[in-house]
């Protein structure tokens, strides 16, 4: 859905973003973005499931109202868009939709791409409202699960328009442990090597696999009564990965 400005999540910052070789290019353009440094000019962010794309979203939208709180920020999925369009169209209200969406917002962050691809309506009506407003100097990023170039239906002129991509690959082993490290702090969990290692050994490869694992813990301790130790942590994410 669209956000204002008490809207954005206030959990997704720069500051608690971690920042890895794996993700340094999207991490410095999204500062950018946020400092008014690439008005117009859009940029995607993409990435496979997560890892960091929708944080950097609202790091974005944080750090830009940290800077100027009379600025307006609109944050959306295209899934949102998507289906208040269809709705709309049903109704007979589209100049409403388009009225809403096309406020008078100085920063457009929009997330997952990806629902929109072959959806080729949707598309000329999200490249209309965001190319309207390029031209005034909104900073628009957006989020995709994909690069456009990999999607199987998108239209030509919106590719063209969206030229400036920059990727996130999956986190080194050391981008790993200092997720896993700040995410068991945050959760008041032992965060110790062993612990570090043994969720990093047992669980997925992306952030949220491991903010997964972090959760099991936390959930399965306190459902049991029990403290999170090591090897409490192994029989839990044993039993959660198995085969």
């Amino acid at each position: 859905m669209i956000v204002g400005l008490d809207c954005i999540d206030s959990r997704f910052r720069f500051e608690n973003f971690v920042r890895d070789e794996s993700n340094s290019d999207a991490y410095k353009a999204a500062q950018m973005v946020a400092k008014g440094s690439m008005g117009g000019m859009p940029l995607v962010i993409h990435s496979g499931t997560g890892l960091g794309k929708t944080h950097l979203l609202h790091a974005i939208g944080n750090e830009a109202l940290r800077r100027n709180q009379e600025i307006r920020v609109a944050l959306f999925s295209t899934e949102w868009f998507c289906c208040e369009f269809i709705l709309a169209g049903r109704e007979g209200v589209v100049e409403n939709f388009r009225a809403k969406v096309s406020g008078h917002y100085d920063l457009y962050l929009v997330d997952d791409l990806t629902y929109i691809d072959g959806k080729q309506l949707t598309q000329t009506e999200l490249f209309l409202a965001l190319k309207k407003h390029s031209k005034n100097g909104c900073g628009i990023i957006l989020a995709s699960c994909l690069p456009i170039d990999a999607m199987r239906d998108w239209q030509d002129e919106f590719k063209v328009w969206l030229r400036y991509g920059v990727g996130i690959t999956e986190p080194t082993v050391e981008g790993r442990h200092a997720f896993l490290k700040e995410c068991l702090t945050e959760k008041g969990l032992p965060a110790d090597d062993r612990m570090i290692e043994s969720l990093h050994l047992l669980s997925g490869t992306s952030f949220r696999e491991l903010e997964g694992a972090v959760i099991r813990l936390q959930a399965g301790a306190a459902l049991a009564g029990v403290k999170p130790t090591v090897d409490y942590a192994r029989k839990v994410l044993k039993q959660c990965y198995a085969v």
